[in-house]
């Protein structure tokens, strides 16, 4: 999509490959992806399931199911990448997904990207952020969240490196790292918790 409004509804995307955007590749314009199964699909580099990167796009992911995509060759995020935009993620599973570099469910380089009343497990990234890796832009975490099962080198649950992270009445459990739950890299004063449950 590079242009114009798209709705996306009840429908699988699956066995797809590309250089960025395994699944989907969102570069301009207003997309809403709903009730739909994003799986099996690999970037060579960014964004195994979607790669949302265009300055005005608004992007609004609902009731759907991103896993088992992958994002090879130092690749990072392997279920959702961002780099601009506005994007909003609700009531939806990112589980399984792996990154061979960083952001193994959900890798933020910059925009604004709120995520609420998901699921976020059994992601993968051989160095950060096994869940999702923050590298810049504003990120809010919120409503019932989970991020759990997830793995990585550092930050198994939550990577920070940049931009501003709020995380609220969510929990963040059963990752594996050497920093299981938030990591922060020497950032982790731009990361907020509140009303949540943070554990090994």
């Amino acid at each position: 999509v590079q242009g114009g409004t798209v709705a996306i509804s009840s429908c699988t995307i699956s066995g797809n490959t590309a250089m960025v955007g395994g699944g989907a590749f969102i570069q301009g314009g207003t997309v809403a992806i709903s009730s739909c199964t994003i799986s099996g699909n690999t970037a060579t580099y960014l964004g195994g399931g979607v790669f949302v990167g265009g300055a005005t796009d608004t992007v609004a992911i609902s009731l759907c199911t991103i896993s088992g995509n992958t994002a090879t060759n130092s690749g990072q995020g392997a279920g959702v990448f961002v780099s601009y935009g506005t994007v909003t993620i609700a009531s939806s599973s990112i589980t399984g997904n792996t990154a061979q570099y960083q952001g193994g469910g959900v890798y933020v380089q910059g925009g604004t990207v709120a995520i609420s009343s998901c699921t976020i497990g059994g992601n993968a990234a051989t160095n950060d952020g096994g869940g999702v890796y923050v590298g810049g832009g504003t990120v809010a975490i919120s409503q019932s969240c989970t991020i759990g099962g997830n793995a990585a080198d550092h930050g198994g649950g939550v990577t920070v490196s940049g931009g501003t992270v709020a995380i609220s009445s969510s929990t963040i459990t059963g990752n594996t790292a050497d920093a299981c739950c938030v990591w922060g890299g020497g950032d982790l004063d731009k990361a907020v918790v509140s009303w949540s449950i943070l554990a090994q």
